[in-house]
């Protein structure tokens, strides 16, 4: 259970874990294995509850918003999708995984100028997706 490894961690390595935070990361993971209207509940009470336990400015939290933002593009809402990764990016602003969902958010909007700044970005901090992004923004330029 999460509190048997939260001790683990801090007798064994001498790192103190928040236990809301081990939460968050298992609620995360088991997320990501349901249908994606469960998927948007789980992660909103995992962002609900990191913003009660002041760890909003987590990774965890990040990663929380980045999953619920590809559950709002799976469910047709990149509005919302496109806030999520904007707050993640201010929290984590080298986060390749949020500019790509930003981007996605973006081109769902019709907005190809912001979709395409955002793979800018997307590159720019994940070197090794260069060529990708540049077939990407081709692609793009082509709408």
């Amino acid at each position: 259970d999460v509190q048997t490894a939260a001790a683990v961690l801090e007798v064994g390595g001498g790192i103190d874990c928040p236990i809301a935070l081990m939460v968050a990361v298992d609620m995360i993971g088991q997320a990501c294995r349901t249908t994606n209207e469960k998927k948007l509940k789980i992660l909103t009470s995992v962002i609900d509850s990191l913003e009660k336990s002041n760890a909003s400015n987590s990774n965890a939290m990040s990663h929380a918003l980045i999953n619920r933002a590809d559950a709002h593009l799976d469910a047709n809402n990149p509005s919302a999708a496109l806030k999520d990764t904007s707050l993640a990016i201010e929290i984590n602003h080298l986060s390749g995984r949020a500019f790509r969902a930003k981007a996605d958010a973006h081109e769902a909007l019709g907005n190809i100028a912001g979709a395409s700044e955002a793979i800018e970005r997307w590159a720019e901090v994940n070197p090794s997706f260069s060529t990708k992004a540049k077939k990407e923004l081709i692609r793009l330029a082509a709408k």
